[in-house]
């Protein structure tokens, strides 16, 4: 979304965090229905984070790349240094490295 114009901006809560909200423009026009489905999701924002957060932890349990591509690539960062020494000696797992993770945006 940072190569695309945006057409409105803003902010929903999430836990005790915000997250931006970014509505895009895209080349087809939406329609009423799918903003209504956007607006839903925002709604519910903690059970789709719960939702996501289940689907890329799956992903992570069968493919560590993005696992062990990010604590090689970023072992100087505190969130990495913790994982691992919590990881204490092991790989980081998938439950771990999710449960670190923090949205920071959601577009359409």
């Amino acid at each position: 979304m940072d190569e695309t114009e945006v057409i409105r901006e803003g902010a929903a809560a999430l836990g005790s965090s915000e997250v931006e909200v970014r509505r895009a423009e895209t080349s087809s026009r939406l329609d009423a229905g799918e903003l209504d489905a956007f607006a839903t999701h925002l709604a519910h924002l903690p059970a789709l984070d719960t939702a996501t957060r289940a689907a890329i932890r799956e992903d992570l349990q069968q493919d560590r790349y993005f696992i062990d591509h990010h604590a090689a690539e970023f072992d100087d960062v505190e969130v990495i240094k913790r994982l691992t020494r919590e990881a204490n000696g092991e790989a980081i797992s998938a439950d771990a490295f999710t449960a670190a993770m923090h949205p920071v945006r959601i577009g359409l």
